[in-house]
């Protein structure tokens, strides 16, 4: 799409195409920076052995239903139930990171369909009538949301995680 913009750039001089241009950069760009926060939170996520640490939760929970609680058997299922709960909500966040990229991905496949659908009109004003362009500003504003709430791990605004499932 960008060395398709550029081509049309060159041949029209429309500021329109450096518009489109631009926000598949920013969408690219976007796409990347959460790829890489995906990576690297699925390399965290395969250092860790959920198996062991849901053997080892069942076996403290039926030794404390056997011989009775004691405090160091409580901390052990305590922390094992910490581990557990928080390797669960970032698998979540995975899930989130990689449904954000196919939407990143599926908004610059379509605008490049769209952007070369209208070639040959009158490209100036085509180009925006069509939708295109407020499609990728769309998702470069649901990538930034996803970006600044992984920045702040935890500080979840539902009301933005709403506009983005509707995005």
């Amino acid at each position: 799409m960008h060395q398709f913009l550029v081509e049309q750039q060159d041949g029209q001089g429309a500021a329109s195409g450096e518009r489109f241009r631009v926000l598949a950069e920013d969408t690219y760009r976007h796409g990347i920076a959460i790829l890489h926060r995906a990576l690297n939170l699925f390399q965290a996520l395969q250092g860790l052995d959920v198996d062991t640490l849901e053997q080892d939760l069942q076996a403290w929970t039926k030794q404390r239903e056997q011989e009775g609680s004691s405090e160091s058997l409580e901390r052990n299922i305590e922390a094992c139930t910490k581990r557990l709960d928080r390797y669960r909500r970032r698998a979540e966040e995975l899930q989130v990171l990689i449904a954000q990229l196919n939407e990143l991905e599926t908004a610059l496949a379509t605008t490049y369909l769209e952007v070369v659908d209208l070639v040959g009109q009158e490209a100036s004003a085509g180009l925006f009538e069509s939708g295109a362009a407020a499609h990728l500003e769309r998702a470069v504003a649901a990538a930034r949301r996803v970006e600044q709430r992984l920045r702040g791990f935890g500080s979840a605004d539902t009301r933005a995680d709403e506009e983005y499932l509707e995005v």
